[in-house]
């Protein structure tokens, strides 16, 4: 029931199954209300949704009951809490399940790149469009923008990453970024917390393979020769690097850059 101008009781307009939908003339819009079914704590699930007219909210709330029919109605609490805090939460799920390598390459990117960009906006705000913008960004050096207090305490050594500018990320880096991304918000569909996962709804971003020029055989041997003939006492180390095969990242090689 609602009042009218004159004082009068009203009652809402309802459509068959719809649940209730009324006009608010204060606002010049109109609100509807359903439930659908009870929470985790054994409350009514009552939604709410808003729309400029009757029609708009007609289809929010058929949009509601498609998903709760489904089984994807999002949580009415979850998906409301910030993107930083919701990464903070899935940084703690994932701890020990997998390489610590790849942990802590997943840390630093929510501490690094996401967080400082897309932390503040509420998780279920998130669009595709916003994470197309946050690569375009991590091309550029740009002034590094504020975490907010409630942030960046919860994602671990967030601090030590915190400089005065950023510089560009290169296209791998920029790639493995993705990744975390697209394995996040992976886990917030799989919890409930979100209906869908904007980042497999973009291309990722692309790495060129850099041209690599390789010595010729006869360049190979003059340079073994020369370093043997010198005494240089990483001449050993030079055999075994080009004899193995040595890649960048190998043991050899990392041994070579010290």
């Amino acid at each position: 029931m609602v009042n009218t101008a004159n004082g009068e009781m009203k009652r809402p307009k309802r459509g068959h199954g719809e649940g209730s939908i009324s006009e608010r003339k204060s606002r010049s819009d109109w609100r509807g209300e359903i439930m659908l079914g009870t929470r985790a704590d054994g409350s009514p699930d009552r939604r709410y949704v808003y729309g400029p007219t009757r029609r708009a909210v007609q289809n929010k709330l058929h949009e509601l009951r498609q998903q709760h029919a489904d089984g994807i109605l999002p949580d009415a609490v979850k998906g409301r809490e910030t993107f930083g805090a919701f990464l903070a939460s899935w940084l703690e799920s994932i701890t020990g399940t997998m390489e610590p390598a790849s942990f802590e390459r997943h840390q630093q990117n929510v501490g690094r790149h996401i967080i400082p960009h897309l932390g503040r906006m509420k998780l279920q705000d998130v669009r595709p469009d916003h994470l197309v913008s946050l690569f375009a960004t991590l091309r550029k050096e740009l002034p590094a923008p504020k975490l907010a207090s409630d942030e960046a305490p919860r994602v671990k050594h967030t601090a030590k990453y915190r400089t005065s500018t950023l510089r560009p990320l290169a296209a791998r880096s920029i790639k493995y970024a993705f990744t975390t991304l697209r394995l996040a918000l992976d886990s917030a569909v799989r919890w409930g917390t979100i209906p869908r996962n904007v980042a497999r709804v973009i291309d990722a971003p692309k790495v060129s393979r850099p041209e690599i020029i390789s010595l010729a055989p006869r360049d190979i041997a003059a340079f073994l020769d020369a370093t043997a003939e010198a005494g240089d006492r990483l001449a050993p180390l030079y055999t075994v690097a080009v004899m193995s095969g040595c890649r960048l990242g190998g043991m050899p090689c990392k041994i070579l850059e010290s």
